[in-house]
């Protein structure tokens, strides 16, 4: 009797570890491999829209919150407080936008690389060209944030493996940063359209956004700051290269005011202004710039909280 009961009971042993082995084999429902990924147009959207998620992170303007000789900020124990103090050091960085707009990035250049894999009757060939532009327009509007934040930075032109040698990577020197940020802002202007026309597409970007982050990338390489800066004379990689333009060229400003011009000629945002019975009133233009969805407009985040808003943090006004 003993010996039929231990046989149960080892039976019953294997038939258990043998049914939690199949059901611990089985694939999550929740997650989507590669192949899945790009077979429908909502798991390929979101895939995109964790590139645009990113821009939380760098948004933030310096010179709108005080980080500027043409502003003051009193609020103490800020981080644009400590920043003017001149508490801001190699070791006690305030803010870290390195990592997740590299992030953003590789998410963008995985994005580029796969859309195409997306039958076509899901997505449209023109949409997904469309997608690609905005993703581009993505990719140039974090290295314009990196450029902003720390000068110079990595090119990176393809996903990297996780088996990269990243102590390969140097900076790319401060002209060429620019104009590969002008470059892929120009390539993605040519597949999108001049402008939103709805309030809730004011987060995407368009012909006229990338036009205006080209005019502020130009006006930083025309500034005194990275147009001959004797004070960046060392400022080099580890095997020489140097990094900042030590010559000023008076030419940078020209290329400055045509990019700016070119926003401009676009004419396709135009300056707000509140009027009632045929009377503008300026107080009123000047407070609801901030308070509605408006024709100034030209890239902005949807988030509205108390501290973003829902359209103040615009790449540039017209």
């Amino acid at each position: 009797m003993n010996r039929i009961i231990r046989y149960l009971l080892l039976s019953g042993t294997v038939a258990v570890m043998t049914a939690s082995c199949t059901y611990l084999d089985k694939q999550p429902d929740n997650l989507r491999t590669s192949d899945q990924i790009w077979q429908t147009r909502d798991d390929a959207e979101a895939f995109l829209n964790q590139v645009y998620s990113y821009i939380w992170y760098n948004l933030d303007d310096f010179v709108g919150l005080g980080v500027a000789d043409e502003t003051s900020l009193p609020m103490t124990g800020l981080n644009a407080r400590q920043l003017i103090e001149g508490q801001w050091t190699a070791s006690n960085y305030l803010w870290n936008n390195w990592t997740p707009s590299y992030n953003a990035i590789r998410t963008a250049l995985e994005f580029e690389a796969n859309i195409d894999r997306v039958p076509d009757d899901r997505i449209s060939p023109e949409l997904k060209a469309t997608y690609k532009c905005e993703s581009k327009f993505l990719r140039g509007w974090f290295y314009w944030k990196l450029l902003q934040m720390y000068g110079p930075f990595i090119k990176v032109e393809e996903p990297i493996s996780t088996g990269a040698d990243f102590a390969s990577y140097q900076r790319a020197p401060f002209d060429e940063c620019v104009e590969y940020v002008c470059q892929l802002l120009t390539e993605a202007a040519s597949g999108l359209e001049d402008k939103r026309m709805v309030a809730m597409e004011y987060g995407r970007p368009t012909k006229a956004a990338c036009l205006a982050v080209i005019a502020q990338v130009r006006l930083l390489a025309a500034s005194e700051l990275w147009n001959g800066n004797p004070d960046f004379a060392n400022f080099r990689n580890h095997d020489g290269t140097l990094l900042a333009p030590q010559t000023y060229d008076a030419h940078k400003w020209e290329l400055a005011a045509d990019a700016a011009w070119a926003v401009i000629e676009l004419d396709a945002h135009k300056l707000y202004y509140h009027t009632e019975n045929g009377v503008t009133d300026p107080y009123l233009s000047f407070r609801d710039l901030f308070l509605e969805w408006n024709d100034e407009i030209i890239f902005a985040t949807n988030r509205t909280d108390w501290e973003s808003g829902h359209d103040v943090r615009c790449t540039a006004g017209p």
